[in-house]
Order: C-alpha cells, then structure tokens, then sequence
C-alpha cells in the first residue's frame, strides 16, 4: 500500500472523466489487500470519478473486473499482467485480469493499478512516469497528461 499512496502525491493531473463504475471480484484471497489499496488509490487519484468496488459477485448491468493470479505470458515471453476485457448480448461488460507477480512483491501494487487502467479501456501511453507505460515498474507512477490524452 505504501508504494500507492506515493502515486497519488506526485502532482501529476488528478481528474479524469466519470468513465465507469465497477464491481470488482478477487479470485485470490491474498491479492484482496493488494486490490482494494489499488481501488482506494483510483478514487483519491481521479477526486472519486472512477469508482470501483470490492464485491464477492458481479452485478447485473454494471461493469465487472474479476482479479485473479496465474502465469501470464505476452508474445513469448513473462509478463506482470494481462486484461482481456468482454461484453455480453445483455449490455454487461467487464474484464478478466490476471496478475502474474506474486501478492507480496512491491511490484504488484503497481500491476493491479496498471491492469485496472486497462479493464477501465486504457491504454499504454509513453511518458516514463506513467501508470499507463508499458512494462512500468517504478514504484512511483501516476496519470498525467499522456494517459488523460487517451480518453
């Protein structure tokens, strides 16, 4: 949680549009801390425009990101994590994500941040400080003018 409170305090633009609203599921209890730390640091980053929630299920016409552990392997090769984002013919939509570090690695906190972005409909952007660059790892990263540029 640490790591996660040091990202919303970089001064990096904190708003971003009311995109969506979600229930979130974890399908691994030892990610639960790691989950809800990355949900409370969406909410104070974006002044609660993006707001997702803990859950046991999804819910009938709101969005649904389920977090689970497992291998997560891009084009060959290891990777921290991997969204797959879905709909049905009944108007529901969400995402699968799967973290592929370890629930007590620093680097989680930042992966399940990064993913969210993800299953929210974002994508990698460039700036070297930013959640949303592709294979981040700093422990200090935040959404600024690059990732705003996406919506």
């Amino acid at each position: 949680m640490a790591a996660l409170i040091g990202l919303a305090s970089l001064g990096c633009s904190p708003a971003l549009p009311d995109r969506r609203e979600a229930d979130v599921v974890v399908g691994d209890g030892r990610l639960t801390d790691v989950v809800a730390s990355s949900l409370d640091w969406w909410s104070e980053a974006t002044g609660g425009d993006v707001r997702m929630s803990l859950s046991d299920r999804c819910s009938l016409h709101r969005s649904c990101f389920v977090v689970r552990t497992g291998e997560v392997n891009k084009d060959g090769e290891d990777a921290y994590g991997l969204t797959s984002r879905w709909d049905d013919s009944q108007g529901n939509d969400g995402a699968w994500i799967v973290i592929g570090s370890e629930p007590d690695d620093p680097i989680t906190s930042i992966v399940v941040a990064h993913e969210l972005g993800h299953a929210l409909g974002l994508g990698h952007v460039d700036g070297s400080n930013e959640l949303m660059r592709p294979g981040g790892d700093e422990p200090h990263a935040c959404i600024g003018s690059e990732t705003l540029a996406e919506y």
